[in-house]
């Protein structure tokens, strides 16, 4: 005995830690030089032992997105969804893993 709409899309639930987006801020980080990079770059400055790399902020994606009848986002983004529609966590859909190709 079926309950409820048999032709009702059946959709799967797929989160991945990956679905991010940049806030458009930056975090300075300093790092050591390597003594190939001291000697091999140019312009040459061998005494600089150490240089600035600036990190992008990151953030999770906000969105989801519907690919036929599975749903991607960001963990936070899937469990914000899911608690609106009033679903139940599908365990066939839970990974600890990302999924690798949809």
């Amino acid at each position: 005995m079926m309950f409820g709409n048999p032709f009702a899309p059946q959709y799967q639930f797929f989160e991945d830690w990956n679905m991010v987006v940049p806030t458009g801020k930056y975090n300075d980080i300093v790092v050591r030089r390597s003594w190939k990079e001291r000697l091999f770059s140019l312009p040459w400055r061998p005494r600089e032992k150490t240089k600035t790399i600036q990190i992008p902020e990151i953030i999770p994606d906000p969105n989801y997105y519907q690919i036929g009848n599975r749903i991607v986002g960001h963990p936070q983004s899937i469990r914000r969804l899911k608690d609106a529609i009033g679903t139940q966590v599908y365990p066939h859909a839970q990974s600890p893993h990302p999924p690798t190709a949809l």
